[in-house]
Parts: C-alpha cells; sequence; structure tokens
C-alpha cells in the first residue's frame, strides 16, 4: 500500500492496478507528475509480472496526457528513493517556456 493518505485529493490523477499517478505536491512546475506503486516496496523486483508489465502502459499514458497538454519532451526516471515511501518515477515535462 502507497502513502496515497499523505497526497492531499486535488493531486491524485489517476490510480490503475498496481500504479497511482498524481501531480507532485512541491512542484510550481504544470504537469510533473509522479508514478508511484500501490505496492509498499522500494525494489522492482518485489513487483508481480503483471505490474511490470502495465508500468510501461502507465508511463506511455502519462507521456501522452503531458504531449497532449503542450509538453515538447517528458523525461520519465526515477531520483533516489525516500524511506517509507514506495518506489516512484518522476515525469517531468518539458515546454517551451522552460528552454527560453
Amino acid at each position: 500500500m502507497s502513502k496515497d493518505h499523505d497526497i492531499p485529493p486535488q493531486y491524485h490523477i489517476a490510480q490503475t492496478f498496481g500504479w497511482s499517478v498524481n501531480h507532485r505536491i512541491n512542484s510550481a512546475l504544470p504537469g510533473y507528475l509522479m508514478i508511484a506503486s500501490t505496492q509498499a516496496t522500494n525494489d522492482l523486483s518485489d513487483l508481480s509480472a503483471e505490474v511490470l508489465g502495465l508500468m510501461g502502459t502507465v508511463f506511455a499514458k502519462v507521456q501522452r496526457a503531458l504531449n497532449a497538454l503542450g509538453a515538447r519532451r517528458v523525461y520519465i526516471g526515477r531520483y533516489g528513493h525516500s524511506p517509507g515511501y514506495p518506489i516512484h518515477f518522476h515525469a517531468i515535462p518539458i515546454y517551451d517556456t522552460n528552454e527560453r
């Protein structure tokens, strides 16, 4: 189980089997999203094959949505970890306004 209860409801975007998506709480960048496992683990090898298979689908849907909102590029990556939180990935949109 993830720490979704720590994320205010207005930041929640979607949840599917094994994954949740929310806007990053402490970011002013529109569309800076967090993709988190709903299982309490910081290790990909702890996730089931089904959840791992859905990871790519979730990443693709996030990228497609951010592109539809005007992102020129979307960077998705894992940057460290926070104790007590499930494995999560940052989806960072790059807009024309970011590159001026």
